[in-house]
């Protein structure tokens, strides 16, 4: 009774860290799609601020402005990005 308890107990660690080891794992992959969205974030920020010159204007401002310019972006946003391809 006693050997047979043992074995179990030992299943039931290997078990634990096993799942452990899965765990770890997939936190290891979760902040590595963090890391990688949130440089691309910082990158378009970069480029908001390089090409609408946006450094010194609020978050809110920053807002109306887009909010301002969207429509007419995504109306000419294909066509836009055609002829840059054609040119590029």
């Amino acid at each position: 009774m006693n050997d047979n308890l043992h074995k179990h107990w030992n299943e039931l660690r290997k078990i634990s860290q096993e799942k452990e080891k899965l765990l770890s794992e997939l936190n290891k992959e979760k902040n590595k799609d963090k890391k990688k969205r949130n440089h691309m974030l910082i990158r378009k920020g970069l480029l908001l601020d390089q090409y609408f010159e946006t450094h010194d204007l609020s978050l809110d401002e920053i807002q109306l402005l887009l909010k301002s310019v969207s429509l007419f972006v995504l109306e000419k946003k294909k066509t836009l990005l055609k002829k840059e391809e054609q040119n590029g």
